[in-house]
């Protein structure tokens, strides 16, 4: 029985857990970035779009967790450019 790519590709992974696997190239998140994702989602909180609220309490705005997440992707591209 043939195995789909994608399970074999889930296997390799599975078995590498707890090796470093190597380091993805920086991702530079700008706050046009935030905004337009905010535009996107409808996620309009402090955190990620007001910087003059964001600085005294966070160091600066944040990224949104679910774009941070939708990077994964093109991160992975960076450690695997052959895939």
């Amino acid at each position: 029985m043939t195995v789909a790519p994608e399970v074999a590709l889930f296997e390799e992974y599975k078995s590498r857990i707890g090796e470093v696997i190597g380091v993805s190239d920086w991702l530079v998140v700008t706050q046009r970035d935030a905004d337009l994702f905010s535009e996107l989602t409808d996620d309009w909180d402090y955190m990620h779009n007001d910087p003059a609220w964001a600085e005294p309490r966070l160091g600066g705005t944040i990224a949104h967790a679910l774009y941070v997440m939708a990077m994964i992707p093109k991160v992975m591209k960076s450690l695997f450019p052959t895939r």
